[in-house]
């Protein structure tokens, strides 16, 4: 696998894939940067990390690298690629997004007969944020880029509606040349962590009731997110089995909002900030929660909470945005950006709150919806035919 950033504590895509790869018996190499925050490659402040080799917790070999070549964080090539591809002898090179390596490893599929697998993750929320990004980056450089090795893909994945509309409209690659791979989630974990009663020692920790209704919220906490609206939604209910959890932490740039996140909350016992977690806590939060609350911008928290078996209010960040896939069996509540209000989510979280039935079939839908779209069991085969 070629990509940007791997951090093996995360539960990105690349995570997975190295856990599920090696489950069913596969040697997997990653190919990588030298980052070592997510939030230093997020913000694109500099390599923070240095050169090594190293097998990851699921025996996978990461090969951190510096980049030969890097414009503006935008165009990177990875030092020495071509020998470590040539030494591993691969029979699929997987890559995330098209990246300009897609060139050195050009020539080694053609004359070796090796699987091509492109995954993109870029749709109009994450990605071409300004004209120069939209006009120059997307429609020139990297559209050039698909073109010269599009007849050497074996497959492209998309990992959700929003992506594959981009790519149609922007890349002009038809729709039926691409496939859908759902960012997934950890299942076997979560059934590990059902096994030992984790969502009880969560409760626990924070003297949470049984008969505690459990909202979960959280993320990478900027405004984007807009926690803000969900901490004042949550405070608009006057009952006392209710907690809600906000998981995760703001970068240096946004340390402002998170302030004021803790000062909408300073006065309520039952608004628990738990800060940053690992993956296994994140999950074991998740089992211990009833709903996911998401006022805004997608993530995989979104993934990871349906998964665990819960129900999602979720909000969206445009009109033209869709997550009908994930809300296959009717799992979610979803609500346009044009209804992305107080007002709005204090009525459909009130719906699950208040009526039991409706509640335990929504969980149930999460749960139906994780074992059939979201089960990485499942998916890893699909990138490997």
């Amino acid at each position: 696998m070629v990509c940007d950033f791997y951090d093996e504590g995360l539960e990105f895509q690349e995570n997975l894939l190295s856990k599920y790869y090696n489950k069913y018996g596969h040697e997997v190499m990653i190919i990588t940067s030298t980052y070592e925050n997510v939030f230093d490659f997020y913000e694109s402040r500099g390599e923070t990390g240095v050169e090594r080799i190293y097998k990851d917790k699921y025996g996978s070999q990461i090969v951190k690298r510096n980049y030969s070549y890097n414009l503006l964080n935008k165009i990177r090539f990875f030092s020495s690629l071509k020998e470590y591809v040539e030494s591993f002898k691969p029979d699929v090179i997987y890559f995330h997004s098209f990246l300009p390596d897609l060139l050195t490893v050009k020539k080694y599929v053609n004359e070796h007969g090796v699987k091509l697998v492109v995954d993109l993750h870029m749709d109009y929320i994450n990605s071409a944020h300004n004209w120069l990004s939209l006009n120059v980056l997307h429609k020139i450089i990297r559209k050039s880029l698909y073109k010269y090795v599009e007849k050497d893909i074996h497959k492209l994945f998309v990992v959700a509606d929003s992506v594959k509309d981009f790519v149609n409209n922007i890349y002009s690659i038809s729709v039926d040349k691409m496939e859908l791979l759902p960012l997934g989630a950890d299942t076997d974990l979560i059934d590990d962590l059902k096994k030992v009663n984790s969502r009880d020692k969560v409760r626990e920790k924070y003297s949470i009731k049984e008969n505690d209704i459990v909202i979960f919220c959280g993320g990478k906490l900027n405004p984007l997110k807009k926690i803000d609206l969900a901490i004042e939604t949550y405070r608009k209910f006057n009952n006392s089995n209710l907690k809600l959890i906000v998981v995760g932490e703001s970068s240096a740039t946004h340390e402002e909002y998170y302030n004021k996140l803790k000062a909408l909350s300073k006065d309520r016992v039952d608004i628990i900030f738990t800060g940053w977690l690992n993956k296994n806590d994140v999950y074991s939060h998740l089992l211990a929660s009833d709903i996911g609350f998401f006022p805004s911008s997608q993530s995989i928290l979104w993934q990871q909470a349906i998964a665990s078996g819960i129900p999602l209010v979720v909000g969206l960040l445009r009109e033209d945005e869709s997550v009908d896939y994930l809300n296959c069996k009717g799992a979610l509540t979803i609500h346009k950006c044009s209804d992305v209000n107080l007002e709005a989510f204090y009525v459909s979280l009130g719906e699950l709150i208040n009526n039991k039935r409706l509640l335990m079939d929504k969980k149930q839908a999460a749960i139906d919806t994780g074992t059939e779209l979201l089960c990485w069991n499942r998916l890893i085969h699909k990138t490997l035919t």
